[in-house]
């Protein structure tokens, strides 16, 4: 959705997320992220779901390491699923012990 809205409205990278924010009737424009969420379940991706003891483990891992709820939830269902490697270009998730994150590089 944010390099969708990237491309089409030419919003700069480091502010897409807040401009999209601010603006709800620029998200109610985009529609190609639609498409490619699709296309996940082609890949028989399983997915998770969210449970109350991982609402508690990213409580503590939020507290521990400083994170965001939605970092700290992620963080969190790693760690039951015994997952190590995560792609993401969200460097805050480095504070994690044991997690391995990859970047992408332009």
């Amino acid at each position: 959705m944010i390099l969708e809205a990237i491309s089409a409205f030419g919003l700069p990278s480091r502010t897409a997320i807040r401009t999209l924010k601010e603006h709800p009737t620029l998200v109610k424009q985009l529609s190609h992220y639609q498409v490619a969420t699709e296309k996940i379940f082609a890949f028989n991706v399983v997915i998770e779901p969210i449970t109350s003891a991982h609402l508690r483990a990213a409580q503590l891992l939020s507290g521990a390491y400083g994170l965001l709820t939605n970092d700290s939830l992620t963080a969190a269902v790693m760690q039951t699923l015994a997952l190590t490697d995560l792609a993401s270009n969200d460097a805050d998730l480095f504070a994690v012990p044991g997690l391995s994150t990859w970047q992408p590089q332009p």
